[in-house]
């Protein structure tokens, strides 16, 4: 991204494609690329190229959502932000549901809109380029991390499998009860991160 965020903007309305392409390059650091449709977008052999994809709800033949969908398919963390008139909730909701970043409905001022816009697509690219280093620094240290909610392994780096002798798929979704000597140890831990969410300090706890 060192010369622009390149975004690919899907609308069938051209007027607003055009539009939406000047107000984004003119607030900067956009490289802009518009499509009339989803099917033309999905030929295309540089849609994985981009750093993220805005795209209208309503369209003909595939709409927004099953636009998102298919670039979901394709890659788990493409930064997608559906731009629509529509504002019904359940649109929203499998919006969300179906791993788009943003929804942002259209209307208003122009200008005030296509700011907004800019900044949904400058959070959706920045959010998922830190989750990507995150996921790198975590398989890339040396020791066993794990991603623990309600005692349960969520996700594990390929050095706590070392560790432990588990295979990915067998670990995560294993209680921690088997990281510990016993059931003391086990229960002290809880009730240690329990007082620590009670009184609002860092939870890290040390075993002897």
């Amino acid at each position: 991204m060192a010369d622009g965020i390149r975004v690919l903007y899907v609308d069938d309305e051209p007027d607003l494609l055009e539009l939406g392409r000047l107000f984004l390059e003119e607030s900067g650091n956009f490289i802009v690329t518009t499509s009339p449709s989803a099917e033309e977008s999905l030929r295309s052999p540089s849609l994985m190229s981009y750093d993220a994809i805005i795209a209208d709800y309503q369209m003909p033949v595939m709409n927004g959502i099953e636009f998102l969908k298919k670039i979901r398919h394709l890659s788990g963390n493409l930064p997608f932000v559906l731009f629509t008139g529509r504002g019904r909730e359940e649109v929203v909701i499998e919006a969300i549901n179906n791993g788009a970043d943003f929804y942002l409905q259209k209307g208003g001022d122009p200008r005030a809109q296509f700011a907004e816009l800019a900044h949904k697509v400058r959070q959706a690219v920045a959010r998922r380029k830190s989750e990507s280093e995150m996921s790198s620094f975590f398989q890339a240290v040396p020791v066993g991390i794990a991603v623990v909610a309600n005692r349960i392994l969520v996700r594990v780096n390929e050095r706590l499998c070392t560790l432990t002798g588990y295979p990915r798929d067998e670990l995560e979704g294993l209680n921690t009860r088997f990281l510990y000597l016993n059931d003391e140890d086990y229960a002290a831990v809880g009730r240690m991160r329990e007082q620590a969410y009670r009184d609002g300090v860092p939870d890290d706890v040390v075993v002897p």
